[in-house]
This record gives C-alpha cells, sequence and structure tokens, in this order.
C-alpha cells in the first residue's frame, strides 16, 4: 500500500496510481456549507489558495464535490482523486466530510493556484470514538484568540473534544448569574467570548468540554463564598452546598447548551479536612455514613467515610449533568470501594492509578479515557515527554510519575477493549505564568509543546495499532506542523 507521507493520523488505506493531478481550486458543498467555507479558510491560510464555494454537489463539473453517503459508518469517509480534475469526498454526514477535509489539505499542495494532489482513494475512519485536547484556563489564563488557535489544532488532528478547564483554586473564569461575585476579576471570559468561542468549535465539529473541578481544586470558590463552600480547602458535604454545586453544573450546561460532555472534576481533594467539619460529619451521618459501619477491604472506617463521602458527591453531582441530558466526566479520583455508589454514566478519565487502576474501573463497569501521566502530561517548562515516548504510547498503555501509583516505574499495559474510548493530551497551567518574562511567552512555549506532540498522540488515538514507524510518523508530523504555522501566521 503506498503511504501518504504528508497525512497525520495515518489513514487506513490509500490506494494510488503514483502519480498526481491539478485540480480547479472549486469547492462544491452540497449540504455541507459550514464546514466547506471553514476549508476554504484553511487553504487560503496554509496554502495561499482561493477556493470558490457553489452550492451544487451531484460529482459535475471540476473540482471538490463534498457528497453525503449513507454506506459509510460515522466517521468514516472515502476520498477519491482522478484524472478528470475531480475530487470526490464521501461520508454519511459533517464528521466525517470534516476529516477528509482535514486530510485533504494536508495532501494538497497550491501548484500555480491549482490544487495539487495524489492520484488515487483514501479510505478511513477513527478506531476509538474520543480524541481529546485539555487546555488550562484556570491557572494561566488563555485568552479568546489562543483558544481559537486550538481549536483549530484540533480540526488539522481531527481532535473531537477540546477540555477546558475554567476553575481551579487559583481562579474561577466563567461568568455567573449563581454566583456572580465567584467569577475572577479580568481573567473571567465575558459571555460574548463564550459565545463566540461556542460559535467557532461548532463550526469546526469541534466539541468542548467544560470543566468546573470540584470537590478539591476550589478554594477560589470557597475565598468568594465562605458562607455556602466552607473555608476547609475543600467543598463542604452538605445539603446546602451540594445544591449549590448542582447548580453551578447546571448553569454550566447553559452556557455550553452544544457540549455532549460536561466536566465535574472529582480528583485530588483532600477528604481529611471534610472530618474537621461538624456540619459535614452531620449530615454524612444523617446519609447512613458512620464509622462504626463495617468497611470493605480492612480498611480504617474513618477512612471509608470520607471515600463515600466523595462518592456521594461525585454521584449529586453527575446527577444533575444526566437531568440536563449530558454525560458527566470526572478525574479518577475515588477508590475502587466506592465504585458501586457511582453511576456508570459516568467516564472516568484514568490518569494516575494512585486512586484506582484502569482495569478496576473497567471491570467495575465504567467507561475510561486514557489521559496516562506518562507520556499526555505537559506543565510547561519543565514537564513533558519526548516525542518518541509519545509515539511508542497507545491507549491501553498507562505510566505515572507518582510513587504511589501501581503504575509508577513501568508501563502497565491493559487488554484491548472498547470500554477505553480513547485518549487525551492534557496541559496544565501551574507554571506558564510564572516561570518566563511574561505570560505571553509561557503561553508560546506551551503551545510549541503542544504543536509537537499532538500529532503522536492522536496519531496513536486515531489508530489503535501502529501503522507506521517513529520515522515515517515524524516526517508527516513535520509536515503537518508546517502546515499548521502557516494557518496560525506562527
Amino acid at each position: 500500500m503506498a503511504m501518504l507521507t504528508g497525512v497525520i493520523p495515518s489513514p487506513k488505506g490509500f490506494c494510488s496510481e503514483e502519480h498526481v493531478c491539478w485540480v480547479s481550486p472549486s469547492l462544491f458543498y452540497g449540504a455541507y456549507w459550514e464546514p466547506a467555507q471553514t476549508f476554504c479558510d484553511y487553504a487560503k491560510k496554509g496554502l495561499d489558495l482561493e477556493i470558490s464555494l457553489t452550492a451544487s454537489a451531484d460529482g459535475d463539473g471540476e473540482g471538490i464535490h463534498l457528497i453525503t453517503d449513507t454506506s459509510c459508518a460515522e466517521g468514516e469517509y472515502k476520498l477519491t482523486a482522478g484524472d478528470d480534475g475531480k475530487i470526490l469526498l464521501r461520508a454519511a454526514g459533517r464528521e466525517g466530510i470534516r476529516y477528509g477535509l482535514a486530510t485533504l489539505l494536508q495532501m494538497a499542495k497550491n501548484a500555480q493556484g491549482k490544487l495539487q494532489v495524489s492520484v488515487g482513494t483514501v479510505w478511513d475512519r477513527p478506531d476509538t470514538v474520543y480524541r481529546g485536547l485539555m487546555m488550562d484556563c484556570a491557572r494561566s489564563r488563555h485568552a479568546l484568540p489562543l483558544l481559537l488557535e486550538y481549536i483549530d489544532l484540533c480540526w488539522l488532528y481531527k481532535v473531537k473534544y477540546l477540555q477546558l478547564h475554567f476553575s481551579d483554586d487559583e481562579a474561577y473564569t466563567l461568568p455567573s448569574r449563581v454566583f456572580p461575585e465567584a467569577t475572577s476579576p479580568e481573567r473571567c471570559y465575558t459571555y460574548e467570548e463564550i459565545e463566540q468561542l461556542r460559535a467557532y468549535a461548532r463550526s469546526r465539529d469541534v466539541q468542548i468540554i467544560p470543566e468546573i473541578d470540584a470537590p478539591g481544586h476550589a478554594t477560589y470558590l470557597q475565598k468568594k463564598y465562605p458562607q455556602v463552600f466552607g473555608e476547609k480547602g475543600i467543598i463542604c458535604f452538605h445539603e446546602e452546598t451540594i445544591e449549590a454545586m448542582q447548580s453551578l453544573y447546571r448553569e454550566l450546561c447553559g452556557l455550553f447548551p452544544e457540549s455532549q460532555y460536561i466536566h465535574i472534576g472529582g480528583d485530588e481533594g483532600r477528604l481529611g479536612w471534610w472530618m474537621d467539619c461538624d456540619a459535614c460529619i452531620r449530615y454524612g451521618r444523617s446519609l447512613g455514613y458512620k464509622e462504626e459501619n463495617e468497611a470493605p477491604g480492612g480498611i480504617p472506617g474513618r477512612e471509608y467515610v470520607m471515600l463515600q463521602y466523595l462518592g456521594h458527591f461525585i454521584t449529586k453531582m453527575a446527577q444533575a449533568v444526566l437531568e440536563c441530558g449530558r454525560k458527566p466526566i470526572v478525574w479518577e479520583g475515588f477508590s475502587k470501594y466506592v465504585n458501586d455508589m457511582i453511576p456508570k454514566e459516568v467516564t472516568v478519565m484514568a490518569w494516575d492509578g494512585s486512586f484506582q487502576t484502569a482495569q478496576s474501573l473497567i471491570q467495575s463497569g465504567f467507561s475510561i479515557i486514557n489521559c496516562s501521566w506518562i507520556p499526555n502530561y505537559i506543565v510547561t517548562p519543565t514537564w513533558y515527554y519526548s516525542t518518541r515516548e509519545c509515539y511508542n504510547w497507545d491507549v491501553y498503555s498507562f505510566g505515572s510519575i507518582s510513587e504511589q501509583s501501581s503504575y509508577y516505574g513501568t508501563t502497565t499495559r491493559i487488554g484491548a477493549t472498547n470500554a477505553v474510548l480513547g485518549g487525551q493530551l492534557n496541559v496544565w497551567g501551574d507554571t506558564v505564568g510564572k516561570a518566563f518574562p511574561t505570560l505571553e511567552d509561557g503561553l508560546a512555549d506551551e503551545q510549541r509543546k503542544v504543536r509537537a506532540r499532538l500529532p503522536y498522540i492522536m496519531e496513536n488515538t486515531w489508530n489503535r495499532d501502529k501503522q507506521r514507524s517513529f520515522d515515517r510518523v515524524q516526517e508527516a508530523a513535520e509536515a503537518a506542523d508546517a502546515l499548521c504555522g502557516r494557518i496560525l501566521g506562527k
């Protein structure tokens, strides 16, 4: 099989006639005006090529034709370029059309005002339903234009989901009518910016996953509303506070009506502080969570109570999201001893293995997303992994830097299963604003690291099995990044 050396992720199939054709810069969009307009925008920036748009898409006339083909599976596309001056892109719907256009953009060159592409047929479809990128907007503010650039990256590399970590101890960056004083001055996105973000993502078929992290990572909320959320460094555990947090997640669903997933956090809470709060203990006892109750696995009763508090908290937040018709996601942060408490509609991002392993989550009936710390974490400027390590990873492999993790010091690979929905590159902003002369310098360095690694993570998330050698993937990644640089103007 011939290889498309400049395309990443690697397509499943390419049948080539070993020569090129030149195609008129005309696009017949049919039912796909918005994806077509997006492609033309990127072709202008990336190839310096002006492409005209025409409504018809019946296959007549030289140029690119976007054709609905219901025989294709979801996300599948078939892209054929012939000597007759036509490029036919077939897919069942917008998702497949989007992926096919991203492949075409990477294949094409500007040859004196025409598209030059290899003659042949590309067939492709994703192996996974989840391919994500996460950006930390709470610890280091990413202005709206920068977030739009990350949506551009998502489009080019066929990333389906962009998770935005909007809250942490440092800031709460969402506008709120429920708790208006919670928003961080000069760091909060306006309602207008949220609308622009949604519109840009929607036009490029990238789904935003908004996140409010709780009950840990929430001291900013507590500083603003201690009478509601408590003062102990973890969101208090009693009925009024749970209702307040549920109202924030309902508001989040309203802010992002297109979002399929809503992220409710759930990791790294200092659970012991709950046991120093009389109101928390009273509420827990009213639910039947008592230290004198028998605990599983021989763990102390006090510890089991804390784990139950967290399980109850996650369950209540998940219920609020589910009632809004959305899918809740949490970080792996709860114990296997409370797995039965949490609805299996909750998807878990498995990242560390210190709280419980991917195998344990799957055995309990959860679907998971591989966010393995190694190599899927970037903490600019010091913590990141080589492109070779990113290439060696796959969606069934886990590694961690934590000595408490069962993954520590080795790579743990679980068996192939559809319970692993895919994978995600996670970019944290802990030190971006501290380690550089200016925040802008730090954000530029962060983006360079993302651009270098995202192609490899998506190569191994789109494809469950390796399609090409490291050298071939590196060649494709370098060509795609040059195109990316032209699109971003960087």
